[in-house]
């Protein structure tokens, strides 16, 4: 699927004139088709605790401007940040498509594990039909959780400027990845986790056991690297295992 660069987001001011705080679906709402990357700072540390960060983006991927977060994490005095995005998806389109899944991606888990910078990650279920959330993930990392050893800063120089450099520096960081969390089972969870995800026609699980697969790798993985995950339906929904969040009948 060719990517659609430089997607222009409304400015903030524009859609929001009384300068209220804005939540995150509030910010979805501006183009509820496509991804938004947040950045979320600690209230003590910042005056405005959610920031647009968005440099790229579609329906399937958003890619941050790096070095907005990097600035935005020194402003703050170095406190560790939370990620925030949407997937525009909606629970009819889940419920219609066997296959369809909105557990988070490979690339989710992989950005929220390579940076020891961010604490927590949240990943909105958000409709682009009606343009409402409909439940949102948290993950979350403990004490216990090991660090990737990764520089993320160092080697995410020139991301934001470059599509072609990222995608080559993220596919060389995969295996880094693995390797950094390589203890126990957590690299072949991780490594099937990132087949079932990014590459489920070449999946050696049955299309009909995908589901309670994805569940089972998320639920391993959380387990295995110590995070802590909550789902979180908006009203009137629930969470489907290895699915997302479905209305309620």
């Amino acid at each position: 699927m060719e990517k659609i660069p430089g997607q222009q987001l409304p400015k903030v001011d524009e859609v929001n004139p009384n300068k209220k705080r804005l939540s995150p679906p509030d910010f979805f709402k501006q183009n509820p088709k496509i991804e938004h990357s947040l950045y979320k700072g600690r209230e003590k540390n910042s005056k405005k605790p959610i920031e647009e960060v968005t440099l790229r983006s579609d329906k399937r991927y958003t890619d941050a401007d790096y070095k907005k977060v990097n600035d935005l994490y020194l402003s703050g005095g170095k406190i560790p940040y939370t990620n925030i995005h949407n997937h525009p998806t909606g629970s009819e389109d889940l419920k219609l498509n066997e296959d369809r899944y909105n557990l988070p991606s490979w690339n989710d888990l992989a950005n929220f594990l390579r940076d020891d910078e961010m604490e927590a990650t949240a990943i909105y279920q958000h409709n682009p039909n009606t343009n409402e959330s409909e439940g949102v993930f948290v993950i979350k990392k403990t004490k216990e959780t090991p660090t990737s050893g990764i520089n993320w800063s160092e080697w995410a120089k020139g991301f934001s400027s470059d599509p072609k450099l990222a995608e080559i520096k993220f596919a060389e960081k995969n295996e880094e990845l693995f390797n950094a969390f390589e203890f126990g089972t957590s690299r072949e969870i991780l490594h099937d986790y990132f087949e079932l995800t990014n590459n489920p026609q070449h999946s050696r699980v049955p299309k009909n056991e995908r589901q309670k697969t994805r569940q089972k790798l998320l639920d391993e993985i959380i387990k295995k690297l110590h995070l802590q995950i909550k789902y979180v339906p908006a009203e009137g929904y629930y969470y489907s295992p290895g699915k997302g969040f479905l209305k309620k009948e």
